[in-house]
């Protein structure tokens, strides 16, 4: 009886751990999307619910793909605006 209680609290502790792990990604990814689309945040989010519904992504996986682009072409000079554009675009394009 106590290994299968020690068992059930190794479950439970494993599983706690994921979730915060899974809520401390969701964090930084959420920072991250907020910052370098700042000033469009409804067409980003617009974007990024897109490629959740045509590819089945998470809101982790969406945000994190299109903020990583646009992280990429903003210093490179491109306005927010051009940029989040083509986040989008090189994010969603169909093979």
């Amino acid at each position: 009886v106590f290994s299968q209680i020690e068992n059930g609290a190794r479950i439970i502790a494993e599983f706690a751990a994921r979730t915060i792990k899974l809520a401390s990604d969701f964090e930084e990814t959420s920072s991250k999307f907020e910052v370098v689309f700042k000033g469009m945040e409804t067409e980003a989010n617009e974007f990024a619910m897109v490629l959740e519904r045509s590819y089945n992504m998470s809101i982790i996986e969406s945000r994190k793909f299109l903020s990583s682009v646009q992280d990429l072409l903003v210093p490179m000079g491109m306005t927010r605006q051009a940029a989040g554009a083509m986040s989008f675009e090189l994010v969603n394009k169909k093979e």
